[in-house]
């Protein structure tokens, strides 16, 4: 099974199509769409293997819920908004890549910090520093494992945040910030 890396595809209002496009036995990968329906979602989340979908943002909530029972992994690099605590517990079970997400809950950076693949050399936490609340970084920083943590954005980083993480077990990383 190859992965299907659709480039053409822009649109998707066709549940069947979706569906079709799920059922294949390799890994999908939609980077130019740019919105779907809570059925599309549906329909693309039976995909067993791998799923992107790259040209998302901005989903409501009802889409979020339904790629959060996607059955294989899952994966959103343009996401904003993470809403529902259930979509961060599916992202995290891969390299989650979340650069342009503007904040997160407590519950949801726990969730993301939780699975044991992110302090392998394949996995890893992307974040926007913009989501990196010092609540949020006492949760990254007390988990007793350690994780690959990217923080990408632009602004300072305060150095009360800066103390938190390198206080950690995080192998950190600073992306694209200016200096302080």
């Amino acid at each position: 099974p190859g992965h299907l890396f659709l480039t053409v595809l822009t649109e998707l209002d066709s549940v069947p199509l979706a569906e079709k496009l799920a059922a294949r036995p390799g890994v999908l990968s939609l980077p130019y769409l740019t919105t779907i329906s809570p059925e599309i979602a549906a329909a693309l989340a039976k995909n067993e293997r791998s799923l992107t979908l790259a040209g998302l943002t901005d989903v409501s909530t009802e889409v979020q819920e339904k790629l959060a029972e996607t059955v294989g992994g899952l994966s959103l690099p343009n996401l904003t908004s993470l809403d529902l605590l259930p979509l961060a517990k599916k992202l995290a079970a891969g390299v989650v890549l979340l650069p342009k997400v503007e904040s997160l809950t407590v519950e949801q950076a726990e969730s993301l910090i939780g699975e044991r693949a992110q302090g392998s050399f394949w996995g890893g936490i992307y974040l926007s520093l913009a989501a990196v609340t010092p609540e949020v970084a006492n949760v990254l920083a007390a988990n007793p494992s350690p994780v690959n943590l990217t923080l990408v954005g632009n602004g300072p980083l305060p150095d009360s945040l800066l103390r938190t993480l390198l206080r950690s077990r995080l192998r950190l990383t600073l992306r694209v910030l200016e200096e302080v």
